[in-house]
This record gives C-alpha cells, sequence and structure tokens, in this order.
C-alpha cells in the first residue's frame, strides 16, 4: 500500500511513527488472481489505526468486487484524497493474504495484507513487514515460502487498523 503516510497523517498517525512499513514490492505474492472475492470482506468499513491514542479520527475503508476473483479498495482519511488499490488474495499455509497495488504508486506499488475477523462485523489488519523478508530472494515463491514458514510470527507482520463494518442507512421509504 502506498505507505499512508498522508493519508494515517490525517488521522493522526505517521505510518513511520508506527513502524508498520509494508513490503512495498515490485511483484504480488501470485502472478493472477486465483481465490474468490470473499463476500464477508466487501463493503464499507470504518476503521481506527492499530496502536493509536483515542483522539485518532476515523478512516473509511471501502472495498467492493471488481471482478469474480479481485477487489476495488478505497481508504479515506478525513479531509484527504482516497487512496485506491486493486487487491486479490492469495492463500498461504492456513492463511489468507491480499495482494494490493497502489493505483498511484510507482516503482514497488506491491504491498501484503492479512486480515482476520475478530466478530463478524470487526475486522483486523496486519501488514507484512519486510524485517523478515529482508535477506529472502526477492520472487513471489521465495517471499510466499518465507510467509509460510513464519505465519505465527509476530515479526511478520505490523497491525494497521482494526475496523467496524458501517451499517447501511435504511431507506427512507421504509
Amino acid at each position: 500500500m502506498r505507505r499512508f503516510e498522508a493519508t494515517l497523517g490525517a488521522v493522526g498517525v505517521a505510518w513511520a511513527a508506527l513502524a508498520v512499513t509494508g513490503c512495498l514490492s515490485t511483484f504480488p505474492l501470485e502472478p493472477a488472481p486465483a481465490k474468490p472475492v470473499d463476500p464477508k470482506l466487501t463493503g464499507v468499513w470504518r476503521c481506527l489505526p492499530s496502536d493509536e491514542d483515542a483522539t485518532a479520527e476515523v478512516a473509511t475503508l471501502t472495498i467492493r468486487r471488481a471482478t469474480d476473483r479481485t477487489y476495488a479498495v478505497t481508504f479515506q482519511a478525513k479531509d484527504e484524497d482516497a487512496s485506491r488499490y486493486d487487491a486479490y488474495a492469495t492463500k498461504i499455509g492456513r492463511a489468507t493474504f491480499v495482494n494490493l497495488r497502489d493505483l498511484d504508486a510507482e516503482g514497488a506499488p506491491w504491498d501484503y495484507a492479512r486480515y482476520s475477523f475478530l466478530l463478524p462485523d470487526v475486522l483486523q489488519v496486519r501488514m507484512v513487514q519486510e524485517t523478515l523478508l529482508r535477506n529472502v530472494e526477492r520472487t513471489p515463491a521465495s517471499f510466499r515460502e518465507a510467509i509460510r514458514l513464519h505465519l505465527d510470527d509476530p515479526a511478520l507482520y505490523g497491525d494497521f487498523c482494526v475496523c467496524v463494518r458501517a451499517k447501511e442507512k435504511e431507506s427512507a421509504a421504509q
């Protein structure tokens, strides 16, 4: 993901201050989408950055189905332009990761996120960190294997945000 410095700065968090810097790779973990879209993931989410004080403002994460196997993702903090991403899931071991391609980035536009549902409408997003991948051959297969070997290692991840599904407004006609 485009490190979100500006975006998260608007909610009172510097990405670097959180020590959460995504991989920012030149490639996704898989060359093409293979997993179908997870309908539980799609929708509008209200998010707070992880490890932040109580004054942090809510950002909006919108995840839409783009195709049967891809997502269109936007992340928008208050008073900021939305950051846009193409995304698709990759299964590694027992975990699902999301390949995120920043539509506005140049050079190394790919980040990898692992998500989990803490409750049906509460989403946790963690970003894969470069720490354990630093000395790994820079190929998708090598990254997948390194991630597989470290699935349960907390050093592989940096907490990014926790989100609650936004409730759809009831129609005025009802």
